[in-house]
């Protein structure tokens, strides 16, 4: 049963804080409760394994694997956030019963937290490095304690507006809303709804159309660090809005306004293309090692899959990039699929070395290591 919050005469109370601002304390307040806990990254076939453990119906591996993870989440030693690519797996369940038991599972292992969709993350991450040019490192939060939120705000901010009343009683009821959003599961909040309620825009990508264009211009390319600029590029091109919006932020920020304010399209656009060019270069001279890592990761897969003339693009493939994407850069743990595991340890990547994520795709090396987290954690 989902709880109900009734905030508002709080809000009403104090209005002297934004909705900006007050949703900004939240996640502050959320990333800091789960500071120093373990994020363990699952991409929906560990989920779907782990379900099915919980219903009895598993194997052995991922009954133990569930058990060491449900009493890692329950002392509060790790977490298992989820992405946008997770709850749109999981809402495509078409069954009920094990669409319910998914979410249910979710719930207890997440504790509700999952990571920011990627246009607003590539936002905080742009944002973030043009602060760490600018100011002094003490001053600039850790990216890793930025990017979380609650399950229900998965697939971006948003709020209510209420026309012609009090722009104070809207404001009120705005962060109440924000409350009430803040402790809905994920169970509720597939409830009822149709299989087909959203769609994943992943799955609009026409894979043949890739692998017909895979190899396209790539004789053009002497080395891998050619081709992953030109993937750069691309995905550069396609969070424009998100690194204007980045630069946008900082100016707030440093001129001290507490409100939004409208800027022209055609000066976001430019502003867009100036940040993007900036990064551009950056990566070209390695003055970017672990910066903007959701633009690094998704360049860098879809550069390595390229590269290797011999692989060819399957469904699941977009999938599960936005899975790394979601899980290298911010987590300690993913769980994924062999082919995927040995891509980003390959050597073109490293990943698990740059960013400092353990990658497994075997059931069995990943209860090793929880075993061995849970031993240590238990006796600090």
């Amino acid at each position: 049963m989902v709880e109900f919050v009734n905030t508002v005469a709080y809000h009403k109370a104090h209005p002297e804080e934004s909705l900006a601002r007050y949703a900004q304390r939240k996640h502050r307040e959320l990333a800091n409760s789960i500071r120093g806990m373990k994020k363990v990254y699952l991409d929906t076939k560990y989920w779907i394994m782990l379900r099915d453990a919980r219903m009895g119906r598993g194997t052995e591996p991922a009954s133990r694997l569930l058990t060491l993870l449900s009493s890692l989440a329950a002392d509060r030693k790790a977490v298992c956030p989820i992405s946008i690519a997770t709850y749109m797996e999981i809402q495509k369940q078409a069954d009920v019963h094990t669409r319910t038991a998914t979410a249910q599972l979710v719930d207890e292992l997440s504790s509700g937290v999952s990571i920011v969709e990627e246009n607003e993350r590539v936002r905080l991450e742009v944002a973030h490095w043009l602060l760490t040019m600018s100011s002094s490192v003490d001053q600039v939060d850790e990216l890793k304690y930025l990017p979380w939120t609650k399950v229900p705000y998965v697939l971006g901010f948003v709020f209510p507006t209420i026309p012609d009343v009090d722009p104070h009683f809207e404001l009120a009821i705005q962060k109440s809303f924000l409350d009430q959003m803040w402790v809905i599961g994920l169970v509720d909040w597939v409830k009822g709804r149709p299989a087909d309620y959203f769609e994943h825009p992943a799955r609009q990508f026409d894979v043949s159309a890739i692998n017909q264009g895979k190899t396209a211009h790539l004789d053009e390319h002497k080395d891998f660090k050619s081709l992953l600029l030109a993937e750069i590029a691309g995905v550069l091109d396609s969070f424009r809005e998100a690194c204007a919006l980045a630069l946008k932020d900082n100016w707030l920020r440093a001129s001290g306004n507490k409100e939004d304010c409208e800027v022209d399209a055609d000066a976001m656009n430019e502003s867009g293309r100036r940040v993007s060019n900036l990064i551009h270069s950056a990566f070209t001279y390695d003055r970017i090692t672990t910066a903007v890592p959701t633009i690094r990761v998704f360049a860098s897969l879809h550069a390595a899959m390229r590269w290797d003339r011999g692989r060819v693009f399957k469904p699941n493939d977009i999938l599960d990039i936005h899975h790394a994407v979601a899980a290298i850069p911010y987590c300690d743990y993913f769980l994924t699929e062999r082919s995927l595991c040995h891509l980003v340890r390959s050597g073109n990547l490293a990943f698990e070395n740059l960013f400092d994520c353990k990658v497994f795709s075997e059931a069995d090396k990943a209860i090793e290591s929880f075993a061995l987290l849970a031993g240590q954690l238990n006796h600090r």
